[in-house]
């Protein structure tokens, strides 16, 4: 449900995801010991939590809770929601075949599917969306605070290309933040937003959702730019060792090429807020938790971006020899 359209952003509550994600949250409400397995989930303790609950335990689910359970990686919830139109019925052209290969398997996201359509039809949860559309609404222009001179033809500047729409889905079911593009090329920021139970009510920062949005629509373009010239970098253990033990997260330390997707759209999110906030500083957390060299990218990108005509050029030309000679400019021997 399309909610507002902020200078070419588009602003959606999106009743697949919000199915997919309740189905979490009933199975985090039932077995809380699972909180590490279930970490993206967020259950604010709100009357609508407790109304998603009784709507999805009003049917049996287990087949479907066995697939939740069994998904390898936190944003397969995601990514399957937006390859769902409204009747959730697979779109063909919007699946990303090499993701689902790597994540998925197509046979079992075909058979999820088809259980997932089967138990919306049961718990009828097209008459339960309508029955609270203003609630979603209301959601929608809560988490709506970004700049109103906002103008996504940064991003497009910045990085030399274009997508087919940039979206931006808010939900109160999760926590974090993912930065999707399915095979139509339309980007999705997907943004978990947090229930501050001292306060009573839901919190974020503004400049903090904006460097998180052009950090979600940064990834679907850094990510395969890494992926098509990992060959080309010779002391990517070197980097990751120095990251972990500088107190790189866990999460982040599993596969080498993460810490590079997340060196540079940290940087670049960062660059690309600095226009709306001018005063926006890098966190400490950041730096001193694996990103020490954050800011020698970011002066570095600041300083060489500009002497080329897209993101890709720079990156092929300039950036790969800058972070393999230790994020510095001395040449790589």
């Amino acid at each position: 449900m399309n909610i507002a359209n902020f200078n070419g952003l588009n602003v959606v509550i999106d009743s697949r995801l919000e199915l997919i994600l309740a189905l979490h949250v009933v199975q985090f409400a039932k077995s809380p010991e699972l909180r590490e397995e279930l970490d993206f989930i967020e259950c604010p303790p709100i009357p609508y939590i407790e109304e998603l609950i009784s709507l999805i335990n009003s049917v049996e689910h287990e087949s479907l809770t066995e697939f939740i359970m069994d998904f390898s990686e936190e944003s397969i919830p995601i990514n399957i929601a937006l390859w769902l139109d409204e009747k959730f019925d697979l779109v063909e052209n919007k699946i990303d075949y090499k993701y689902l290969n790597r994540y998925f398997g197509r046979t079992s996201l075909e058979v999820f599917a088809k259980l997932l359509k089967e138990f919306a039809d049961a718990i009828k949860w097209s008459e339960f969306w309508k029955g609270h559309l203003h609630f979603y609404e209301n959601l929608g222009r809560s988490f709506c605070d970004f700049p109103t001179d906002l103008n996504l033809i940064d991003l497009q500047e910045f990085y030399g290309v274009q997508a087919g729409s940039y979206n931006y889905l808010p939900s109160i079911l999760m926590n974090g933040g993912f930065g999707v593009k399915d095979g139509e090329g339309k980007c999705y920021y997907v943004r978990g937003i947090q229930y501050d139970e001292k306060d009573g009510r839901f919190s974020y920062d503004a400049s903090y959702l904006l460097e998180c949005m052009f950090h979600e629509f940064s990834h679907p373009i850094v990510n395969p730019l890494i992926d098509k010239t990992i060959g080309k970098f010779q002391n990517l253990e070197k980097i990751q060792e120095e990251a972990i033990s500088n107190g790189l997260p866990k999460t982040y330390s599993t596969d080498k090429r993460t810490i590079l997707y997340e060196y540079l759209v940290r940087a670049n999110a960062y660059i690309l807020t600095l226009k709306y906030f001018p005063h926006a500083e890098i966190s400490d957390w950041i730096i001193t938790h694996g990103f020490l060299h954050l800011p020698s990218l970011i002066e570095f990108t600041l300083k060489e971006r500009g002497k080329y005509g897209t993101y890709a050029e720079f990156f092929d030309k300039a950036l790969i020899e800058f972070i393999d000679c230790g994020f510095s400019v001395e040449k790589r021997l």
